[in-house]
């Protein structure tokens, strides 16, 4: 377990586990000394190039500080998602954050109100740049002759392309099995999440494997991204109930969506790319 405090005070803060990738914790402690700031110091400035869950960390600190409760940060090294739900749903640790279908709450835990919307869900459709028919591709039509492969604990990425209906999907135990499955086992694309990166074609890199998005096209997710804080932990109510109360005083400040701002490409072309799953997404929201 790696144990970081997060707030100077005369106050006794209360300790949060969180469930998370060794890697991604100790990036997060390096981001706050870096900055050498405290977590509730942050700004939006400072989350530029920041991912997802490090921006998300951020968030949940500076909720509880609105809310007048003081935190310290307890991280459970966890590999993967799948991990992560069933360590809060059996209690062992008190938070992780999870992208879920709408509706749907994993059993013995407390969902927050959604973190993200549809607008800072986009994904773009990546294989190499070698692959020339891949990067052709204009339609929904086109994209099902190809072959893909995902992570095999990514539900909703499963799902969408099964409804697709591939000539083939492989699923993966890693995100460095799925680069070498598009780079050595003739398997075309995956979809991956774009993200604030310095590179002009949002290029990804796993190794010496580089993968880049088909030009032009998106897909966006219609899950929803969501803290989730195991029910039955000694902790649960108090921190569920401090959390919804900051969380919506950072929405009136317009905090959340500023932060996760960072996480869109800056990319004049980018509002002219094509959502190829766009009516499902209508359907879906209009629920």
């Amino acid at each position: 377990m790696l144990c970081m405090s997060l707030i100077a005070s005369a106050a006794i803060p209360v300790t949060v586990t969180v469930a998370l990738p060794e890697e991604r914790a100790r990036f997060y402690q390096k981001f706050l000394l870096q900055k050498q700031k405290n977590a509730v110091e942050v700004t939006a400035i400072d989350m530029k190039s920041m991912g997802r869950d490090i921006i998300s960390l951020i968030i949940f600190v500076q909720a509880l500080d609105r809310a007048g409760l003081i935190v310290n940060f307890e991280f459970v090294s966890s590999p993967n998602p799948k991990r992560n739900g069933a360590l809060v749903q059996s209690g062992a640790v008190l938070l992780s954050m999870r992208t879920l279908e709408k509706g749907y709450t994993p059993k013995d835990t407390l969902k927050s109100s959604p973190l993200l919307d549809s607008e800072h869900s986009l994904r773009g459709i990546y294989g190499l740049k070698s692959n020339d028919a891949l990067m052709k591709v204009k339609t929904l039509e086109e994209l099902r002759e190809f072959s893909a492969v995902t992570q095999q604990h990514w539900k909703s990425d499963i799902k969408f392309l099964q409804g697709i209906g591939l000539s083939q999907l492989v699923l993966s135990h890693s995100r460095e099995s799925l680069f070498k499955h598009i780079a050595f086992r003739n398997v075309d694309f995956t979809i991956l999440g774009l993200t604030n990166s310095h590179s002009t074609d949002f290029q990804v890199r796993a190794a010496e494997i580089i993968l880049v998005p088909v030009p032009g096209l998106l897909i966006r997710r219609k899950d929803i991204y969501q803290f989730i804080i195991a029910e039955n932990h000694p902790h649960g109510q108090r921190i569920y109930q401090a959390l919804e109360k900051g969380l919506g005083i950072m929405r009136e400040q317009g905090l959340i969506k500023k932060y996760y701002q960072q996480l869109i490409p800056h990319r004049s072309d980018l509002p002219n790319w094509k959502i190829l799953n766009h009516a499902d997404v209508a359907d879906y929201e209009s629920r």
